[in-house]
């Protein structure tokens, strides 16, 4: 077992990995409201590898097929990760695409001045992660997409968004009933003409 001293580096980037995937799991189940399968179930095979890592290692098994099995559990933690990032992303612009659609753009915008900024974002985050679930088991990919996701701040946004809805709301209520005043008006000056001109020709 001493041996194991040898993948020092290897496996403080593991426990990285680990740790970052069980925060970005915590935060898109906070979204979703319900647990993210995939992404427990990445961590699962992780966590099996690692037994088997063990046990090749006790058996003194080649260093290839345990430095293998090392980047094959790295990698498991890092599809973990974007699991979760896939899986928040989607929810998220679910949400929002029903807030635009029920309040109205320029409600949101008055309350949330950041929405386009935070709305390209999020189609960017879609986007990486589009082209990486075409191929699962391309690390480069999946990489690229986990580290260029700042979640933890996306996640910060999508908060603050949630918490102006409220107000988004009073906005929409505040506009519709404008245009229902409008239209009104509208509606009693058409009336109005149309009484005057009658009283004319009579």
């Amino acid at each position: 077992m001493t041996n194991l001293r040898s993948y020092k580096e290897i496996l403080s980037e593991i426990q990285d990995a680990w740790n970052k995937a069980e925060i970005d799991i915590k935060l898109a189940e906070q979204i979703n409201q319900k647990v993210v399968l995939p992404s427990i179930n990445e961590l699962r095979y992780a966590g099996r590898r690692l037994v088997e890592i063990l046990h090749k290692i006790e058996n003194r098994a080649a260093n290839e097929e345990i430095d293998g099995l090392f980047n094959d559990t790295l990698f498991d933690c890092l599809r973990a990760r974007h699991d979760a990032i896939d899986s928040a992303v989607s929810k998220i612009i679910l949400d929002i695409d029903a807030a635009e659609k029920n309040l109205g753009y320029e409600s949101i915008l008055k309350v949330f001045p950041y929405y386009p900024k935070f709305r390209n974002q999020l189609a960017k985050f879609q986007e990486n992660i589009a082209k990486s679930r075409k191929d699962r088991n391309n690390r480069e990919n999946i990489y690229h997409t986990v580290s260029t996701v700042d979640f933890p701040k996306l996640m910060e946004d999508y908060q603050e968004f949630r918490n102006s809805e409220p107000l988004m709301k009073k906005f929409a209520e505040k506009q519709r009933m404008s245009m229902f005043l409008s239209w009104l008006f509208g509606l009693a000056g058409i009336v109005g003409m149309a009484v005057s001109l009658i009283n004319w020709l009579s």
